[in-house]
């Protein structure tokens, strides 16, 4: 009965005996372990998109770092300048591009997601149908950033009447109210006139 000492020892004798006389309990071993492998292998391989984003997830990211903005605004103001070409396909025109937009272009030029087609001496960029619907898709759900822009840009009150428009709650007068009124029909009027005038 082979006695080893320290745990590298039993490793060089199951090693010895794998080497020497494979039996069926080895194979099996082998191929349990091949077969283990394999599954995590692919469920890394297919879950990686998912962790690490897609390709064009990751782009985004980028132009949206070199504008200094979120990625949801980026993609906002980058959908806003999209104008729909004479088949029917968005288009952006490069001049009205900021460096980050313009970087995000050619990636996708590149990678065969969009073509560059000059029009009246202007070039522009034709949008796939799949980017312009991940794009869209992708304001589904906005962000903090994307709220707050839309809240900062909400036009507000110019002056103290549209404040007092603006905060003053809806007013409506019931029949039951004016009919009981002691007031006489002039000075309601009177009343309400300048009620209304002065919201």
């Amino acid at each position: 009965m082979d006695r080893s000492a320290s745990g590298q020892e039993d490793l060089l004798i199951a090693f010895n005996e794998l080497v020497s006389a494979p039996g069926s309990r080895h194979v099996f071993a082998l191929a349990l372990a091949a077969f283990i492998d394999l599954i995590v292998f692919l469920l890394a391989y297919s879950s990686g998109p998912y962790f690490f984003c897609a390709p064009q997830e990751r782009w985004t990211s980028a132009g949206a770092a070199m504008d200094s903005s979120d990625d949801q605004v980026f993609t906002r103001n980058f959908l806003r300048k999209l104008i729909p070409s004479s088949q029917g396909i968005a288009r952006v025109d490069s001049s009205g591009l900021n460096p980050g937009e313009r970087q995000l272009c050619l990636l996708l030029v590149s990678k065969g997601h969009a073509a560059q087609v000059n029009e009246d001496g202007k070039l522009f960029y034709l949008l796939d149908q799949d980017v312009h619907e991940q794009m869209v898709e992708s304001l589904v759900n906005p962000g903090l950033s994307l709220r707050a822009s839309v809240k900062s840009a909400a036009p507000g009150p110019q002056n103290g009447s549209d404040f007092r428009k603006a905060v003053a709650p809806p007013v409506s007068f019931s029949v039951s109210f004016i009919s009981a009124s002691k007031m006489r029909p002039r000075l309601l009027c009177a009343s309400l006139t300048s009620f209304i005038d002065a919201s």
